[in-house]
């Protein structure tokens, strides 16, 4: 199965932007995206394989129904899925939110970027993470 990043996000225009960045910057990782937290964990238990888990999961910290620290949880706390990179991004800029991130096992805590460029140069450092 060819590497993968999981993205998680709400909102429809910043999937959009992901998309479309993630398509021009990355030719041999793929991105997949759900959009509410509580589809993760569904998501993974479908993979069978370890080689099946995405590469990074991305998670935006502000979604309806379950937040990315509620999911980061729940994904450190499972023996399949502990190994798994996950990054928490969001609109606050926060260093109480950052610290709790990486707390709970978070790889980073990023800003969401709020023009073109940022969103590049946040996806080349999210695709660093995964080697």
């Amino acid at each position: 199965m060819p590497k993968y990043v999981l993205l998680c996000e709400d909102d429809q225009y910043d999937r959009a932007v992901f998309a479309e960045i993630f398509q021009e910057v990355e030719k041999e990782c793929q991105l997949v995206m759900l959009e509410e937290g509580s589809e993760v964990m569904p998501f993974l238990a479908t993979k069978q394989r370890r080689d099946a888990y995405p590469a990074l999961i991305l998670l935006d910290q502000n979604m309806p129904r379950k937040k990315g620290t509620e999911v980061l949880k729940e994904i450190k706390a499972s023996d399949d899925y502990k190994h798994i990179p996950v990054v928490i991004y969001s609109t606050h800029d926060g260093h109480e939110l950052a610290s709790e991130s990486k707390a709970l096992g978070a790889a980073t805590f990023m800003s969401k970027p709020y023009d073109y460029n940022e969103y590049i140069t946040m996806i080349k450092q999210l695709l660093a993470i995964t080697g």
